[in-house]
């Protein structure tokens, strides 16, 4: 059993809205942030990762969007899984 990682934007006051609106609001932060998440889980066996980024702006959707879909588009060739929960 290979597990996935788990990514959220949860902080010790719950889910931090702030944080998601700082990642999805600079393509330079989408980029960073993938390339660091590919490496952790090369690095550490992971089957893929599952993101769970709740109470995201609504102003932001389409940049979540995108970003879910530049997550798979760097994960695949590595035959890493990219699920989201809802």
């Amino acid at each position: 059993i290979a597990p996935l990682a788990l990514v959220n934007n949860i902080d010790e006051n719950g889910f931090n809205r702030s944080v998601i609106a700082q990642l999805l609001g600079s393509s330079e932060s989408r980029k960073a942030f993938i390339v660091n998440l590919t490496d952790i889980l090369r690095k550490n066996g992971y089957s893929g990762v599952n993101i769970d980024f709740e109470d995201v702006p609504y102003s932001h959707r389409e940049q979540y969007s995108a970003l879910i879909q530049e997550i798979k588009a760097a994960l695949t060739p590595y035959r890493l899984t990219t699920t989201v929960s809802i």
